[in-house]
């Protein structure tokens, strides 16, 4: 009887003044209920006999404010009555796993909109292009689904590392013909930036750390379509982000000192360089970053963004000469025509 009765009201309803009443009609014209509506409750006098309590619930009210909202504490069922005062009644059942609103197949109108309450002729079915019924009983013919969407509000956030994974071992091999300047920036933690000379053919060996990304964790307080309040968990991983950026330099000729006395036995006493940019690129971040040997001459050089990075000047001692034989014969050959002129 219970369940019976639930079913046949199917109502949810609306806010007015004390007092007023209104009738359920049947989708043949049967008036099937009358309904009374005062401050803070809602009466529903079934033609059986029954009389159902329904208390003021503004929780439930619609989001468009088109329907009022109103509890039974005993059926654990919602109900929404048109603001108007007329039209399709809603009802959702918290009992149900994921509570839905749904239109009933009775509509509301004041009552004696129609003499002796009796049956309309002609009136026209709520919604006359829904052919699929949501339940399985009879009494559910007519129902259609009316699902609001759920509301939700951050509360909290935090962000967790992840462990970290273990380092790796990677080698930085000068593949190129002049001694070069490696710098490994660490824009995640500056302190731990490495620089390092390494001459032609040579190669030096680092351990560097990995990042095992971290993931964020967002709890939200959502307001479920049938009114309940819950909280929800999300986590999202979030991947590690690029960390070392590798920076190279080419120690390239700068200026010649030249024995003009002619007592000197080298012509050519001394050579200065400087660190010409020769490119800059990042290793891949956490586990994309494996044990391995870079040469690092060829993959800077193959950049193209030679132009970025601003020249530097050695500190003592000065990097090793790696002037070829035959830029040291054109400098000679330079000095020797300034001599002659």
């Amino acid at each position: 009887m219970r369940s019976l009765m639930c079913l046949s009201i199917v109502l949810l309803l609306t806010h007015t003044s004390w007092g007023q009443q209104f009738e359920l009609v049947e989708p043949t014209g049967l008036v099937s209920a009358t309904v009374e509506v005062g401050r803070g409750r809602l009466i529903v006098y079934e033609r059986g006999g029954e009389r159902i309590y329904f208390s003021r619930e503004a929780r439930y009210d619609s989001a468009d404010r088109r329907f009022v909202g109103y509890f039974n504490f005993e059926l654990n069922r919602v109900l929404r009555f048109p603001r108007s005062g007329s039209g399709v009644l809603q009802t959702a059942d918290l009992d149900d796993v994921a509570p839905q609103f749904r239109n009933t197949i009775r509509i509301a109108r004041p009552l004696g909109t129609a003499p002796n309450s009796r049956a309309i002729a002609g009136v026209p079915p709520i919604f006359p292009d829904d052919t699929q019924s949501p339940y399985a009983d009879p009494y559910a013919s007519g129902y259609r689904s009316v699902v609001p969407r759920a509301q939700s509000v951050l509360i909290d956030s935090e962000t967790i590392p992840n462990p970290p994974l273990p380092p790796a071992l990677v080698v930085f091999r000068n593949d190129g013909p002049r001694e070069i300047q490696v710098a490994v920036v660490d824009t995640k933690n500056p302190r731990g930036t490495r620089s390092m000379r390494i001459r032609p053919a040579d190669a030096t060996e680092i351990q560097l750390a990995r990042d095992g990304g971290s993931k964020r964790i967002e709890h939200y307080r959502v307001v479920t379509p049938g009114g309940e309040l819950i909280t929800k968990e999300f986590v999202t991983q979030i991947p590690p982000t690029l960390r070392y950026e590798v920076v190279v330099h080419e120690w390239t000729v700068q200026s010649v000192a030249i024995d003009r006395t002619g007592k000197s036995p080298n012509v050519i006493e001394d050579i200065r360089f400087q660190g010409r940019g020769l490119g800059r690129f990042h290793l891949p971040p956490g586990p994309q970053l494996e044990s391995g040997t870079i040469g690092v001459y060829t993959a800077a050089q193959n950049r193209g963004n030679q132009g970025t990075i601003r020249p530097i000047v050695p500190r003592d001692p000065q990097p090793v000469d790696t002037a070829s034989p035959l830029e040291r014969a054109i400098l000679e050959a330079q000095h020797a025509a300034q001599r002659r002129q």
